[in-house]
């Protein structure tokens, strides 16, 4: 039974080194972490690969001993004691081996996906549109590239937010239905900040003036073209971005914008 298990621990080895590498060759494991740590991801994978191949070369090594080994073995425990002594130490072995396939059988069976307004727990239309920012912090000098993310620091470190009337923007998210907002013409275009990895995920957005907002469905990514509008939303002056065009786009590779 001992070489059985040493088999299976080699297999779920390989299979997590696979696994890993279909993370990263596809893209999907940016869904969970930072994509400047997506090499940890690769490491990770040639490790798990090279320590399978160490365990197969080992047990293939053993194998005329193991044999051998059965062949003279002949049984003359009667000790209860030490009967079940060896079947509880078998019992914690094979549930160590489970516990250690769990990952690759969670990755599996449930799909990759990113973040969405699940995700976004009761947290006011006001909040997500608040940011924390230094004047260290990079930000796209072209208005029309600009993410979410550079339009929240661009207006926390403005002093006069008036000035953003009728500027131009265009932006990528999902579509986040708040209670705050009146659906049938406002919603908020979403994305989510991941510094290191999903754990330390802060959603941010923008409200947005769309008549067909009601129709949308939640979730869906849009790409909002027009300009901005200074509204109070809870008493606080944000600009708001009134739709002039909305057309509907693939879900971006890396979903998740980086501080």
């Amino acid at each position: 039974m001992n070489i059985l298990r040493a088999w299976i621990q080699a297999a779920i080895l390989a299979a997590t080194g696979v696994y890993f590498l279909y993370l990263s060759a596809s893209g999907t494991v940016t869904h969970y972490i930072a994509e400047r740590f997506v090499w940890l991801i690769w490491f990770a994978a040639g490790m798990f690969l090279m320590l399978a191949v160490l365990s197969v070369v080992v047990l293939l090594r053993q194998l005329p001993e193991a044999a051998h080994d059965h062949h003279d073995h002949t049984h003359h425990d009667h000790d209860h004691h030490t009967s079940d002594s060896r079947l509880s130490s078998r019992l914690r072995a094979w549930a160590g081996l489970g516990i250690v396939a769990l990952p690759v059988l969670l990755g599996v069976l449930v799909p990759a996906n990113p973040l969405d307004s699940r995700a976004i727990e009761e947290q006011a239309a006001s909040e997500l549109m608040s940011i924390q920012t230094s004047d260290s912090e990079v930000i796209e000098d072209n208005p029309m590239e600009r993410s979410i993310l550079d339009w929240l620091r661009v207006f926390s470190l403005s002093t006069d937010l008036d000035g953003f009337n009728g500027q131009q923007a265009e932006v990528i998210g999902f579509v986040y239905h708040d209670p705050q907002l009146d659906r049938s013409n406002e919603f908020m275009v979403a994305r989510f900040i991941v510094s290191c990895c999903v754990a330390d995920a802060q959603p941010i957005g923008m409200v947005v003036e769309w008549p067909e907002s009601a129709s949308l469905r939640e979730d869906s990514w849009v790409r909002v073209r027009g300009v901005f509008e200074v509204r109070q939303l809870d008493g606080i002056d944000f600009p708001w971005l009134i739709a002039q065009e909305l057309t509907f786009v693939d879900q971006p590779q890396n979903p998740y914008l980086h501080p």
